[in-house]
């Protein structure tokens, strides 16, 4: 079928298997995804591959695998609450144990949970622990531009030019629309971007 066809290969899901993770409480939590890992397994392969180069510890959440967004985008709110209800106690107990914070390498979904206290106000008990949360999001660059030591090893790379799509959801859902182009220049990156502001992708 079409759909078929859009999925990775076994080959290519096996290949994307995890580089294998931190158990270091001090680690960065990353979001595994719901869809991402069937989709698209490599990209967290990749970020796990590129934080442990640039020396940052990153461990997952076997409680928190689905940020909560797509029941919550097909109209299933209950049980879209009870996900995120559930992502937020299990995140909160390792944030509060030392974890900086999470990560997601999926826009969308970092956007998602960044409202988390909104998706959860009618249960007034939680609120609190939703807005920790929700201050810890992080996304991939925005973490990356903090390991200083990690750039000034490998910058500059002035070889390399990219034409760069900047996400909507990260440019609004998270405001941070900046960061992946901060990254690249840091990198001393030649990056190509349109004139009339980071256009959306039409998802």
């Amino acid at each position: 079928t079409s759909l078929k066809r859009r999925l990775p290969s076994w080959r290519e899901r096996r290949l994307a298997r995890p580089i294998g993770v931190s158990d270091s409480k001090m680690a960065w939590i990353l979001l595994e995804g719901c869809v991402q890992q069937p989709m698209a397994p490599g990209i967290n392969h990749a970020a796990q591959r590129l934080f442990r180069h640039a020396g940052i510890p990153l461990r997952t959440c076997d409680q928190a695998n689905c940020c909560g967004a797509l029941p919550f985008h097909l109209g299933r709110h209950d049980d879209a609450r009870r996900q995120v209800e559930a992502n937020i106690l299990a995140w909160d107990s390792k944030i509060s144990t030392g974890a900086p914070g999470v990560i997601s390498a999926a826009s969308g979904c970092a956007s998602f949970m960044a409202t988390y206290p909104e998706v959860v106000r009618s249960s007034p008990a939680i609120v609190p622990a939703a807005k920790r949360v929700a201050a810890a999001v992080r996304e991939p660059a925005e973490v990356l531009l903090g390991a200083r030591r990690w750039i000034r090893s490998i910058a500059p790379l002035a070889d390399l030019e990219l034409n760069l799509h900047q996400p909507c959801s990260l440019t609004h859902g998270l405001n941070r629309g900046g960061t992946v182009l901060g990254l690249l220049e840091s990198l001393g990156v030649s990056v190509n971007v349109p004139l009339d502001g980071p256009p959306c992708c039409g998802s």
